[in-house]
This record gives C-alpha cells, sequence and structure tokens, in this order.
C-alpha cells in the first residue's frame, strides 16, 4: 500500500531507538501488570466483580442473609454444628437449635453444593453463608434427614405420652358413660317425660334429642321440659345426684376427636421411618447405637398405642351400641353432647 505521508513522523524509532529503552521499561514497570506466562496486560482486574458474580449465582442474596442470621443465632462454629449431626448429639443441638437449622434451610441443595465446589476449586472466595453450606456438603451426609431424626427422637417421649393420654382418657369416658347409673336415672326421666308430653309409649331416644329439651316451654314461658326433668329427677331418683361425678371426663373427651388420634399415630410412624432412614446412611460410633436403640424402643411404643388405639375403637362401638346411636356418630359429638345437656 501507499506509505502514509506521516509514517516516517510519528515512528516511534525517531523517539526510542530500542525496545529496551530504560524509559520505556520504567513506564511498563509503572503502569502495565506482568500477567500469567509472562504475558504482560495492561487491563483492569476484573477478580473481585467475578467473584462477586458468582456469589450471587450460587446464592440468592436474601437466603445468604438469612444463613448469616441464623448462625448469629446459633452461637455455633460450623465444625461444631457438623460434628453434632455426625454424631446424633443431642447435647450439642437443642430442639431450639434444630428449629433454627430447619426454618432458615441451612443445607445445600443439590445445585448449589455442585455450584459451590465448582467455585472451590476456581479458588472463589465465599461469603460467610456459602462456606457454611460448602462445609456441610463436605462433612456431613445426608444432613436434612439427620435432623429431622434429631428433631422426631426428642420430641417423640412427649408426643406418645400426649398421645396416650388422650386415648387412655377417651377410653374411661367411654367407660364412665356405660357405668353411670345416674346416667341411667337421668334418662329414664327423659324418657318418662317426653312420653307423658306426647301421648306415647316410646322406648328410647336419641342423644340429639336432648339438647330440644330447653326449647320446649310451659304455657306460662317462665320454665322448660329440661327444667322439669332436672327438679324432677332430684326429687324421684336420688342417684342422678352422682352423674356429674360418674361423667366427670365428658367434657375433656368433647375435645377428642378419633380421627385426630389416628392421624397423630400415623405421624409418629412415618417419623420412625426417618429415624430408620437415618440409621442407614450414619456412621458407626456412640451416636448411631444410640439412635438405633432409640429406633427399637420407639417402635416397641407405637405398637403398644396402636393396641391402646385399637381398643379405644372397640369401647367407643361398643358405646354407641349400648346407646342405640349411629355407629357414623363422631366421639367428640357424642361427648360434646352429654355435656351440655348436663350443663344445662
Amino acid at each position: 500500500g501507499i506509505p502514509s505521508p506521516h509514517a516516517g513522523f510519528m515512528s516511534p524509532t525517531r523517539v526510542m531507538k530500542s525496545a529496551a529503552d530504560p524509559d520505556m521499561q520504567e513506564l511498563e514497570a509503572l503502569f502495565v501488570k506482568p500477567a500469567a506466562h509472562g504475558v504482560a496486560s495492561h487491563l483492569p482486574s476484573t477478580t473481585r466483580k467475578e467473584k462477586a458474580a458468582r456469589r450471587k449465582a450460587i446464592l440468592a442474596p436474601r437466603r445468604a442473609q438469612n444463613i448469616e442470621i441464623a448462625l448469629k443465632k446459633l452461637r455455633l462454629r460450623p465444625n461444631a454444628i457438623c460434628a453434632a449431626l455426625l454424631a446424633f448429639d443431642q447435647e450439642a443441638l437443642s430442639l431450639e437449635h434444630i428449629g433454627i437449622l430447619m426454618s432458615a434451610r441451612m443445607f445445600p441443595s443439590a445445585e448449589e453444593a455442585k455450584a459451590l465446589s465448582v467455585d472451590a476449586q476456581l479458588g472463589g472466595e465465599l461469603g460467610q453463608a456459602e462456606a457454611f453450606l460448602l462445609e456441610v456438603h463436605r462433612s456431613v451426609s445426608e444432613p436434612s434427614l439427620r435432623l429431622e431424626a434429631m428433631r422426631y427422637r426428642m420430641e417423640f417421649q412427649a408426643a406418645g405420652a400426649a398421645l396416650g393420654g388422650k386415648i387412655e382418657l377417651a377410653r374411661q369416658a367411654c367407660d364412665q358413660v356405660e357405668s353411670s347409673r345416674g346416667l341411667r336415672a337421668l334418662f329414664q326421666a327423659v324418657l318418662l317425660v317426653g312420653n307423658r308430653l306426647n301421648a306415647e309409649g316410646a322406648s328410647g331416644f336419641s342423644l340429639k334429642s336432648l339438647l330440644h329439651l330447653a326449647h320446649i316451654k310451659s304455657v306460662d314461658r317462665k320454665t322448660s321440659a329440661l327444667d322439669f326433668v332436672a327438679s324432677f329427677s332430684l326429687k324421684r331418683l336420688p342417684a342422678v345426684e352422682a352423674v356429674y361425678e360418674e361423667l366427670s371426663l365428658a367434657n375433656d373427651a368433647s375435645k377428642i376427636h378419633l380421627d385426630a388420634i389416628q392421624a397423630e399415630s400415623l405421624g409418629l410412624r412415618r417419623g420412625l421411618e426417618t429415624v430408620m432412614r437415618a440409621t442407614k446412611v450414619c456412621e458407626c460410633g456412640d451416636g448411631s447405637k444410640a439412635l438405633t436403640s432409640f429406633a427399637e424402643q420407639a417402635r416397641e411404643r407405637l405398637d403398644a398405642l396402636d393396641a391402646a388405639c385399637n381398643a379405644l375403637q372397640a369401647a367407643y362401638s361398643q358405646l354407641l351400641v349400648f346407646l342405640c346411636e349411629p355407629a357414623e356418630l363422631a366421639m367428640d359429638d357424642l361427648f360434646a353432647t352429654l355435656d351440655s345437656f348436663l350443663r344445662s
């Protein structure tokens, strides 16, 4: 091509005769940062931006913030948390600790674990939240499963006792109704009054009809059929006086749902399955032995609760037959009706 008319004027050789010119070497020393493999580069560094971008891609800002806040609440070092999970250590991790770990979702997902591992290999600078998740990923297998098993173990005794208490209370309430002499006497009075008012010869009545007695008013509207039954029973049937004591559990039993009891029992069974899965992934040691022993004891306790629940169902079915009530009548409704009638 045609040489520029300014080529000679612009040529660096008019100023610098050699690449080794000392002034040019000083220039490079001041402004040019040596790059890898000896290749100089004067481009500004983007290391911090790249690291920040990688952190942003791994954890959303709010998730990272929640984990960091949770770590402050826990007041435990990450390695101590990991050690407690590995050993199923209930002394190191309390129920409060477990609640914090669960609510903040402080274990990495598969995608997060993979991204954190890659970032660490590339020399990425991890934040507090990312560093914790990475340590959990490297140190603890199935952390969520372990935590669920620990929580179940801590809560089982209280949950089992509460369920057993409900079952026993409801069964005793069924027995009270069947054995109450006062209730029989009171029902006799109800039947007598009902037949006299209706000029009928009925041999029985439904429980729900008991609550209608309060709405049957006298001619002068000053009293009700229920008031008459109460006064008549106390005057003519002495056994009625003990009915409140004999049915002392009716009010508490009215708050117990048989379906809810069955659901609680099923929930405890499912929780035990979680523990059994945890025993298969845990390492040998005192923690795993204690967890296995607990699982065996919990199974025995659940078997006993199932037997008690079956006994309650049988007792309630027998009570329905005794009262000539339909099989679909809910247990809590039955006791609520009796309790309302006695308190009226």
